[in-house]
């Protein structure tokens, strides 16, 4: 996994800014709430070169009410809180490989 870059930011739209000047090939959501998360899915999948990106995103609250909104954002993998470190890592090396793969 070469040339990993990380970007964070507290601002929405200073992250959704990041996100559609870079184009990055894996966005992985960190949001103080799960609303706030599936909001910025939500605002990336409205953009339309941003339909099949990978989205992996953090939830720090139960996610019981909101699998549908999950399905429907078409988010690859839901992880969370407290994260599982080797999972997180094993799915991102997963992604890049196949992204790597596909070009």
């Amino acid at each position: 996994m070469e040339n990993i870059e990380i970007h964070w930011h507290s601002q929405v739209i200073d992250a959704l800014a990041d996100v559609f000047m870079r184009r990055p090939p894996l966005v992985v959501i960190f949001g103080d709430t799960n609303t706030e998360s599936l909001e910025f899915a939500r605002l990336i999948r409205n953009h339309q070169d941003f339909k099949k990106t990978p989205l992996f995103t953090i939830l720090p609250e139960n996610i019981k009410l909101q699998t549908r909104l999950i399905k429907k954002l078409g988010i690859t993998e839901v992880f969370q809180t407290p994260v599982e470190p080797g999972r997180l890592f094993n799915r991102t090396r997963q992604i890049i490989s196949e992204l790597e793969t596909s070009r």
